[in-house]
């Protein structure tokens, strides 16, 4: 079995679960999602469940097991005393992420994997992009409020914008990590994708609709999409995927709403600054065909 270790919102969990999700089709291989992260930090919670994953939550016990020696080393067997109580199965090997671009370690881990990290990057799981994207759609239909921008959203040329603010404002600690995209960067996006494709509507998704409102203002039909709030982020993610073009902010929720987009002919508009300084090397972040401004 692959388990895999969930943790953050529900970009991060999209991308802990493709990566684990990948390693188990390749190793023809059970799925395991540990959520014993989430006690720990209550603001977030597990939101996979809303989609069509194919993966079972382990049980508390288990995780503890497997993780009993978590930091030690970056991989290790467990094959202490108190493991050899346990069938064969349940001996995994940890892989921790050890930096933000990809790691081709993942390429030759075991079948017997726990993966602890954000695995922020297209090339962990781009071979099974195709099944991916069928886990990755919803179990129950759009509630009545989503279906009414989902209709607005078939009419014409559609493109959404992502604006992410938050904690990347008001949190100083978060804020000095990733920094919040711009007036600037969403007029030029804009206008990029407005000289390509011409006639469009926008459809902005925020986390801040009393600052998006005020600043992002566009000589083009817009659309604020603020009715489902938190609660319901995957719809909107959904949403987002259901426009034809897409605008993201440096966030892995924006992100996937314009990866799982069905459309081949798709505009993705991209910050080339992902976080606040150059810590990180964000080259394998983004597929090749997405602009980065």
């Amino acid at each position: 079995m692959i388990v895999v270790q969930l943790t953050g919102g529900l970009g991060n969990q999209m991308f802990q679960y493709a990566a684990g999700y990948a390693l188990s089709v390749r190793h023809h291989v059970p799925l395991g999602l540990d959520l014993s992260e989430f006690p720990k930090h209550p603001l977030r919670t597990f939101r996979l469940d809303h989609f069509c994953i194919d993966g079972r939550v382990i049980p508390s016990w288990l995780a503890r097991f497997l993780t009993r020696n978590h930091g030690e080393r970056r991989i290790e067997r467990l094959v202490s005393a108190a493991a050899h109580r346990f069938e064969p199965r349940y001996r995994h090997e940890i892989l921790e992420e050890r930096h933000f671009h990809f790691d081709p370690n993942i390429l030759t881990a075991s079948a017997q994997t726990y993966l602890v990290g954000y695995w922020q990057s297209y090339r962990y799981f781009d071979a099974v992009s195709e099944q991916l994207r069928r886990r990755l759609s919803l179990r129950k239909p759009l509630g009545s409020t989503s279906q009414v921008i989902a209709s607005k959203i078939a009419e014409r040329p559609s493109v959404s914008i992502h604006v992410r603010r938050g904690d990347y404002v008001a949190d100083a600690e978060q804020s000095a990590i990733h920094g919040a995209c711009g007036v600037e960067y969403y007029r030029k996006a804009v206008d990029i994708v407005a000289n390509t494709i011409g006639d469009m509507q926008l459809f902005v998704f925020s986390d801040d609709f009393l600052w998006t409102k005020a600043n992002l203002c566009f000589p083009i039909p817009t659309i604020f999409v603020d009715q489902n709030g938190p609660e319901r982020d995957y719809e909107d993610m959904i949403l987002m995927a259901m426009c034809d073009h897409h605008i993201i902010a440096n966030s892995s929720f924006s992100w996937w709403g314009a990866w799982l987009c069905a459309s081949r002919d798709q505009l993705v508009i991209a910050p080339a600054q992902w976080f606040a300084n150059d810590e990180h090397n964000i080259e394998d972040l983004c597929p090749n065909h997405w602009i980065r401004i």
